[in-house]
Protein backbone atom coordinates (compact mmCIF):
# COMPACT_ATOMS: atom_id res chain seq x y z
CA UNK A 1 0.00 0.00 0.00
CA UNK A 2 1.32 3.86 -0.66
CA UNK A 3 0.68 4.57 3.22
CA UNK A 4 3.26 1.79 4.17
CA UNK A 5 5.57 2.77 1.22
CA UNK A 6 5.16 6.19 2.75
CA UNK A 7 6.12 5.29 6.23
CA UNK A 8 8.88 3.39 5.01
CA UNK A 9 10.13 6.28 3.54
CA UNK A 10 9.98 7.96 6.77
CA UNK A 11 11.91 5.62 8.46
CA UNK A 12 14.54 6.30 6.14
CA UNK A 13 14.47 9.78 6.88
CA UNK A 14 14.11 8.64 11.14
CA UNK A 15 10.76 10.08 11.29
CA UNK A 16 9.32 8.51 14.21
CA UNK A 17 5.75 7.50 14.10
CA UNK A 18 3.61 6.22 16.40
CA UNK A 19 2.29 2.65 15.73
CA UNK A 20 -1.13 4.04 16.07
CA UNK A 21 -0.86 6.48 13.03
CA UNK A 22 -2.72 5.54 9.64
CA UNK A 23 -3.40 7.59 6.70
CA UNK A 24 -6.95 7.83 5.04
CA UNK A 25 -6.41 6.46 1.89
CA UNK A 26 -9.62 8.48 0.05
CA UNK A 27 -8.54 9.90 -2.73
CA UNK A 28 -10.80 13.42 -2.50
CA UNK A 29 -9.08 16.44 -0.63
CA UNK A 30 -11.88 16.28 1.66
CA UNK A 31 -11.43 13.23 3.09
CA UNK A 32 -7.51 13.17 3.41
CA UNK A 33 -6.06 12.73 7.29
CA UNK A 34 -5.17 10.78 9.44
CA UNK A 35 -6.71 8.07 12.11
CA UNK A 36 -6.18 5.79 14.74
CA UNK A 37 -5.46 2.33 13.23
CA UNK A 38 -5.34 1.34 17.44
CA UNK A 39 -6.51 2.95 20.43
CA UNK A 40 -3.32 5.55 21.52
CA UNK A 41 -2.90 5.60 25.66
CA UNK A 42 -2.09 9.01 26.88
CA UNK A 43 -3.25 11.18 29.48
CA UNK A 44 -2.05 15.04 30.12
CA UNK A 45 0.58 13.49 32.65
CA UNK A 46 2.01 10.97 30.03
CA UNK A 47 1.02 12.10 26.43
CA UNK A 48 1.80 9.84 23.98
CA UNK A 49 4.47 11.09 20.90
CA UNK A 50 2.62 10.38 17.32
CA UNK A 51 5.20 11.85 15.76
CA UNK A 52 8.77 13.67 15.74
CA UNK A 53 11.04 14.88 12.51
CA UNK A 54 14.34 15.19 13.25
CA UNK A 55 15.79 18.93 11.87
CA UNK A 56 17.35 17.03 8.96
CA UNK A 57 14.32 15.58 7.89
CA UNK A 58 12.61 19.02 7.40
CA UNK A 59 12.13 20.70 4.04
CA UNK A 60 12.98 24.20 3.84
CA UNK A 61 14.70 27.50 1.89
CA UNK A 62 17.98 26.40 3.47
CA UNK A 63 17.83 22.73 3.34
CA UNK A 64 21.32 20.96 2.11
CA UNK A 65 20.83 20.52 -1.96
CA UNK A 66 22.37 16.44 -1.35
CA UNK A 67 23.60 16.05 -5.03
CA UNK A 68 24.55 12.06 -5.13
CA UNK A 69 25.69 12.32 -9.22
CA UNK A 70 27.72 15.28 -10.99
CA UNK A 71 24.53 15.59 -13.08
CA UNK A 72 22.76 16.41 -9.47
CA UNK A 73 25.54 19.19 -8.79
CA UNK A 74 25.19 20.67 -12.02
CA UNK A 75 21.29 20.79 -11.39
CA UNK A 76 21.98 21.83 -8.08
CA UNK A 77 24.21 24.46 -9.08
CA UNK A 78 21.85 25.92 -11.47
CA UNK A 79 19.22 26.21 -9.12
CA UNK A 80 21.05 28.14 -6.41
CA UNK A 81 21.94 30.08 -8.85
CA UNK A 82 18.62 31.80 -9.32
CA UNK A 83 17.27 30.51 -5.89
CA UNK A 84 19.91 33.28 -3.95
CA UNK A 85 18.51 36.06 -6.54
CA UNK A 86 14.74 35.94 -5.03
CA UNK A 87 13.77 38.05 -2.56
CA UNK A 88 10.77 36.48 -0.93
CA UNK A 89 11.19 33.19 1.04
CA UNK A 90 7.54 31.80 0.21
CA UNK A 91 9.00 31.93 -3.82
CA UNK A 92 12.46 30.66 -2.65
CA UNK A 93 10.34 27.96 -0.89
CA UNK A 94 7.76 27.05 -3.70
CA UNK A 95 10.74 26.69 -6.28
CA UNK A 96 12.38 24.49 -3.83
CA UNK A 97 9.54 22.16 -3.95
CA UNK A 98 9.49 22.30 -7.48
CA UNK A 99 12.83 21.52 -7.66
CA UNK A 100 12.78 18.44 -5.46
CA UNK A 101 9.58 17.13 -7.61
CA UNK A 102 11.69 17.38 -10.42
CA UNK A 103 14.52 14.97 -9.29
CA UNK A 104 11.73 12.35 -8.83
CA UNK A 105 13.00 9.48 -6.45
CA UNK A 106 16.37 10.97 -6.36
CA UNK A 107 14.97 13.65 -3.80
CA UNK A 108 15.30 12.96 -0.35
CA UNK A 109 11.67 13.78 0.40
CA UNK A 110 10.60 11.78 -2.70
CA UNK A 111 7.84 10.23 -1.10
CA UNK A 112 6.42 13.26 0.70
CA UNK A 113 6.40 15.45 -2.01
CA UNK A 114 4.92 12.75 -4.19
CA UNK A 115 1.52 12.40 -1.61
CA UNK A 116 1.14 16.03 -1.62
CA UNK A 117 -2.47 16.92 -3.20
CA UNK A 118 -2.79 19.02 -6.29
CA UNK A 119 -4.18 22.03 -4.70
CA UNK A 120 -6.75 22.39 -1.60
CA UNK A 121 -9.89 21.03 -2.18
CA UNK A 122 -11.47 24.29 -2.15
CA UNK A 123 -8.54 26.50 -3.01
CA UNK A 124 -10.10 30.26 -3.93
CA UNK A 125 -7.55 30.35 -7.13
CA UNK A 126 -9.96 27.88 -8.63
CA UNK A 127 -13.30 29.51 -7.87
CA UNK A 128 -15.23 30.60 -10.59
CA UNK A 129 -16.02 34.33 -10.79
CA UNK A 130 -19.81 33.67 -9.92
CA UNK A 131 -18.25 31.71 -6.85
CA UNK A 132 -16.34 33.98 -5.37
CA UNK A 133 -19.52 36.90 -5.68
CA UNK A 134 -20.42 34.51 -3.02
CA UNK A 135 -18.06 35.62 -1.15
CA UNK A 136 -19.13 39.46 -1.74
CA UNK A 137 -18.84 41.99 1.54
CA UNK A 138 -16.43 39.29 3.03
CA UNK A 139 -12.38 40.60 3.64
CA UNK A 140 -12.08 37.32 1.39
CA UNK A 141 -13.72 38.71 -1.12
CA UNK A 142 -10.97 41.31 -1.45
CA UNK A 143 -8.00 39.33 -0.34
CA UNK A 144 -8.67 36.90 -3.23
CA UNK A 145 -8.94 39.08 -6.02
CA UNK A 146 -5.44 40.27 -4.76
CA UNK A 147 -3.98 36.90 -4.09
CA UNK A 148 -4.73 36.01 -7.70
CA UNK A 149 -3.16 39.36 -8.67
CA UNK A 150 0.11 38.61 -6.82
CA UNK A 151 0.45 35.24 -7.95
CA UNK A 152 0.22 35.93 -11.69
CA UNK A 153 2.94 39.00 -10.88
CA UNK A 154 5.20 36.99 -8.08
CA UNK A 155 5.40 34.20 -11.19
CA UNK A 156 6.52 36.84 -13.80
CA UNK A 157 9.34 38.27 -11.72
CA UNK A 158 10.83 34.69 -11.02
CA UNK A 159 10.12 33.63 -14.45
CA UNK A 160 12.09 36.61 -15.73
CA UNK A 161 15.24 36.00 -12.97
CA UNK A 162 15.10 31.50 -14.21
CA UNK A 163 15.59 33.17 -17.81
CA UNK A 164 14.32 29.73 -19.23
CA UNK A 165 17.02 27.54 -16.90
CA UNK A 166 14.30 26.14 -14.65
CA UNK A 167 12.51 23.41 -17.26
CA UNK A 168 9.62 23.06 -14.54
CA UNK A 169 8.77 26.07 -13.82
CA UNK A 170 5.36 27.02 -15.35
CA UNK A 171 2.71 29.15 -14.35
CA UNK A 172 0.63 26.25 -13.11
CA UNK A 173 3.61 24.64 -11.43
CA UNK A 174 4.71 27.78 -9.73
CA UNK A 175 0.58 28.73 -8.48
CA UNK A 176 0.70 24.60 -7.02
CA UNK A 177 3.74 25.32 -5.20
CA UNK A 178 2.93 28.82 -3.49
CA UNK A 179 -0.71 27.43 -2.55
CA UNK A 180 1.21 24.29 -0.94
CA UNK A 181 3.84 26.69 0.91
CA UNK A 182 0.97 28.96 2.15
CA UNK A 183 -1.41 25.92 3.18
CA UNK A 184 1.31 23.34 4.44
CA UNK A 185 4.16 25.31 5.39
CA UNK A 186 4.65 25.88 9.34
CA UNK A 187 7.21 28.06 10.89
CA UNK A 188 10.33 26.53 12.28
CA UNK A 189 12.82 28.24 13.72
CA UNK A 190 11.88 31.62 12.24
CA UNK A 191 11.51 29.61 8.54
CA UNK A 192 8.79 28.12 6.69
CA UNK A 193 8.71 24.81 6.59
CA UNK A 194 7.44 21.78 5.01
CA UNK A 195 6.98 18.87 7.67
CA UNK A 196 6.60 15.27 6.21
CA UNK A 197 3.96 13.15 7.99
CA UNK A 198 2.91 15.68 10.13
CA UNK A 199 0.88 18.04 7.80
CA UNK A 200 -0.93 15.03 6.43
CA UNK A 201 -2.89 16.04 10.36
CA UNK A 202 -6.20 17.54 9.50
CA UNK A 203 -7.37 20.65 11.59
CA UNK A 204 -9.37 20.80 14.49
CA UNK A 205 -9.70 23.42 16.99
CA UNK A 206 -10.73 20.68 19.76
CA UNK A 207 -7.71 18.74 19.04
CA UNK A 208 -6.21 17.04 22.02
CA UNK A 209 -2.10 17.70 20.42
CA UNK A 210 0.08 19.78 20.83
CA UNK A 211 2.82 20.78 18.51
CA UNK A 212 6.39 22.25 17.79
CA UNK A 213 10.19 21.63 17.76
CA UNK A 214 12.03 20.49 20.61
CA UNK A 215 15.33 22.59 20.75
CA UNK A 216 16.86 20.10 23.01
CA UNK A 217 16.01 17.06 20.79
CA UNK A 218 16.94 18.69 17.41
CA UNK A 219 13.58 17.57 16.33
CA UNK A 220 9.76 18.90 15.66
CA UNK A 221 7.25 16.73 17.84
CA UNK A 222 3.44 16.02 17.68
CA UNK A 223 2.09 14.89 21.22
CA UNK A 224 -1.29 13.74 22.00
CA UNK A 225 -2.40 14.63 25.70
CA UNK A 226 -5.71 12.44 25.47
CA UNK A 227 -6.68 8.58 24.65
CA UNK A 228 -8.09 8.10 21.08
CA UNK A 229 -9.99 5.14 20.57
CA UNK A 230 -9.63 2.97 16.99
CA UNK A 231 -11.09 5.03 13.96
CA UNK A 232 -10.70 8.27 15.65
CA UNK A 233 -9.28 11.03 13.68
CA UNK A 234 -6.11 12.54 15.11
CA UNK A 235 -5.94 16.00 14.24
CA UNK A 236 -3.58 19.24 15.02
CA UNK A 237 -4.76 22.78 15.39
CA UNK A 238 -3.30 24.64 12.38
CA UNK A 239 -3.83 27.72 13.78
CA UNK A 240 -6.90 29.46 15.76
CA UNK A 241 -8.02 31.67 13.18
CA UNK A 242 -11.76 32.74 11.96
CA UNK A 243 -13.27 30.47 8.99
CA UNK A 244 -12.37 33.60 6.89
CA UNK A 245 -8.49 32.84 7.05
CA UNK A 246 -9.38 29.49 7.51
CA UNK A 247 -10.56 29.24 3.66
CA UNK A 248 -8.11 31.95 2.52
CA UNK A 249 -5.23 29.49 3.04
CA UNK A 250 -6.14 26.19 3.64
CA UNK A 251 -9.50 26.18 1.23
CA UNK A 252 -12.07 24.93 4.22
CA UNK A 253 -14.10 26.20 6.89
CA UNK A 254 -15.10 25.31 10.21
CA UNK A 255 -19.04 24.55 11.28
CA UNK A 256 -20.56 27.63 12.80
CA UNK A 257 -20.88 26.05 16.09
CA UNK A 258 -16.86 25.52 16.00
CA UNK A 259 -15.73 28.68 14.27
CA UNK A 260 -13.68 31.04 15.08
CA UNK A 261 -14.80 34.40 14.82
CA UNK A 262 -11.82 37.33 14.59
CA UNK A 263 -14.14 40.27 13.30
CA UNK A 264 -13.73 42.06 10.72
CA UNK A 265 -11.22 44.92 9.34
CA UNK A 266 -12.03 48.60 9.12
CA UNK A 267 -9.60 51.14 7.55
CA UNK A 268 -10.61 54.58 9.39
CA UNK A 269 -7.60 56.63 9.37
CA UNK A 270 -7.31 60.42 8.88
CA UNK A 271 -7.57 60.77 5.56
CA UNK A 272 -4.53 62.97 3.88
CA UNK A 273 -6.55 65.95 3.32
CA UNK A 274 -8.07 66.24 6.99
CA UNK A 275 -8.07 69.59 8.95
CA UNK A 276 -4.84 69.37 11.06
CA UNK A 277 -4.12 65.93 10.23
CA UNK A 278 -0.39 66.56 11.15
CA UNK A 279 -1.08 67.47 14.25
CA UNK A 280 -3.90 64.79 15.29
CA UNK A 281 -1.61 62.15 14.03
CA UNK A 282 1.28 63.30 16.60
CA UNK A 283 -1.47 63.24 19.51
CA UNK A 284 -2.92 60.46 18.62
CA UNK A 285 0.95 58.83 18.49
CA UNK A 286 1.17 59.77 22.20
CA UNK A 287 -1.67 58.33 22.98
CA UNK A 288 -0.48 55.01 21.22
CA UNK A 289 -2.37 54.71 18.14
CA UNK A 290 0.10 55.13 14.80
CA UNK A 291 -0.62 53.04 12.12
CA UNK A 292 -4.04 52.92 12.63
CA UNK A 293 -4.93 56.71 12.79
CA UNK A 294 -2.46 57.14 9.38
CA UNK A 295 -4.56 54.26 7.81
CA UNK A 296 -1.42 51.69 7.23
CA UNK A 297 -3.10 49.34 9.12
CA UNK A 298 -7.00 48.23 10.02
CA UNK A 299 -8.47 48.18 13.18
CA UNK A 300 -10.64 45.16 13.65
CA UNK A 301 -14.25 45.08 15.20
CA UNK A 302 -15.41 41.88 16.50
CA UNK A 303 -18.44 40.54 19.19
CA UNK A 304 -15.70 40.63 21.76
CA UNK A 305 -14.37 43.96 21.19
CA UNK A 306 -17.16 45.48 19.19
CA UNK A 307 -15.68 49.47 19.94
CA UNK A 308 -11.57 49.11 20.28
CA UNK A 309 -10.35 51.40 22.55
CA UNK A 310 -7.95 52.67 19.14
CA UNK A 311 -10.41 52.74 16.92
CA UNK A 312 -12.86 55.20 19.36
CA UNK A 313 -10.14 57.33 19.69
CA UNK A 314 -8.98 57.69 16.10
CA UNK A 315 -13.27 58.17 15.25
CA UNK A 316 -13.10 60.76 17.95
CA UNK A 317 -10.26 62.59 16.63
CA UNK A 318 -11.51 63.14 13.31
CA UNK A 319 -14.46 64.99 14.89
CA UNK A 320 -13.19 67.13 17.39
CA UNK A 321 -10.82 70.41 17.19
CA UNK A 322 -7.21 70.65 18.54
CA UNK A 323 -8.12 71.73 21.60
CA UNK A 324 -10.37 68.94 22.86
CA UNK A 325 -8.20 66.36 21.15
CA UNK A 326 -5.38 67.44 23.37
CA UNK A 327 -7.40 67.89 26.15
CA UNK A 328 -7.00 63.87 26.42
CA UNK A 329 -3.39 64.05 27.14
CA UNK A 330 -4.11 65.14 30.67
CA UNK A 331 -8.42 64.24 31.10
CA UNK A 332 -9.46 60.63 29.34
CA UNK A 333 -13.18 61.86 29.03
CA UNK A 334 -14.30 62.94 26.01
CA UNK A 335 -16.60 65.38 25.05
CA UNK A 336 -20.17 64.62 24.41
CA UNK A 337 -20.91 65.90 20.84
CA UNK A 338 -18.00 65.13 19.03
CA UNK A 339 -17.88 61.54 20.84
CA UNK A 340 -22.00 61.14 19.20
CA UNK A 341 -20.53 62.05 15.95
CA UNK A 342 -17.61 59.81 16.06
CA UNK A 343 -20.20 56.68 17.15
CA UNK A 344 -22.51 57.71 14.57
CA UNK A 345 -19.68 57.40 12.24
CA UNK A 346 -19.22 53.55 13.27
CA UNK A 347 -23.00 53.03 13.19
CA UNK A 348 -23.22 54.44 9.63
CA UNK A 349 -19.81 52.08 8.44
CA UNK A 350 -20.79 48.98 9.91
CA UNK A 351 -24.40 49.43 8.39
CA UNK A 352 -22.40 50.43 4.55
CA UNK A 353 -20.06 46.85 5.46
CA UNK A 354 -23.55 44.84 6.07
CA UNK A 355 -25.08 46.07 2.94
CA UNK A 356 -22.06 44.58 0.76
CA UNK A 357 -23.07 41.32 1.77
CA UNK A 358 -25.60 39.87 -0.58
CA UNK A 359 -28.16 38.10 1.55
CA UNK A 360 -28.99 38.43 5.19
CA UNK A 361 -29.63 35.58 8.15
CA UNK A 362 -32.82 34.46 7.81
CA UNK A 363 -31.66 33.36 4.07
CA UNK A 364 -28.33 32.35 5.31
CA UNK A 365 -29.88 29.96 7.83
CA UNK A 366 -32.28 28.62 5.65
CA UNK A 367 -29.53 27.80 3.01
CA UNK A 368 -26.95 25.46 5.51
CA UNK A 369 -30.22 23.72 6.59
CA UNK A 370 -30.05 22.68 3.11
CA UNK A 371 -28.09 19.11 2.45
CA UNK A 372 -27.94 19.68 -1.35
CA UNK A 373 -26.05 23.25 -0.78
CA UNK A 374 -22.94 23.19 -3.20
CA UNK A 375 -20.06 22.71 -1.46
CA UNK A 376 -18.05 26.33 -2.31
CA UNK A 377 -21.86 28.31 -1.93
CA UNK A 378 -21.82 26.40 2.07
CA UNK A 379 -18.32 27.60 2.41
CA UNK A 380 -18.74 31.17 1.65
CA UNK A 381 -21.88 30.96 3.91
CA UNK A 382 -19.64 29.51 6.57
CA UNK A 383 -17.51 32.94 6.22
CA UNK A 384 -20.29 34.96 5.74
CA UNK A 385 -22.23 34.38 9.12
CA UNK A 386 -19.77 34.65 11.51
CA UNK A 387 -18.62 38.14 9.97
CA UNK A 388 -21.69 39.19 9.84
CA UNK A 389 -22.59 39.01 13.63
Amino acid sequence: RAADEYFAWARTRKIAVHASYALNEATDGDSRGVVAAAAVEATPAAPAELVVVPRDALLHCSSPLVCATQEDAVAAQAFAAVANKLRREDDVLACRLLFERSKGEASRWSAHVARLPEAPAHCLLHWSSDELEELRGSDVFTLAARWREQIRSDFDEVSVLAEGTWPWLTRETYTWAITMAWSRAITIEGRKTFVPVVDMLNHSPASHTTHGFDEARGAFVVRRAAPAAAGDELTIVYEHAPNARLLLLYGFAMPLDRAAHGGRTLHVGLGRDAPHRVEKVAILAGLGVKEEATGEKPFVISEAIPIPEKLALTLYAQRCDLDQLGRLTAYPDREPAPLRAALSDLVDACDAMLANYPSNDADDATALADDALPPRKRLALLVRVPERR
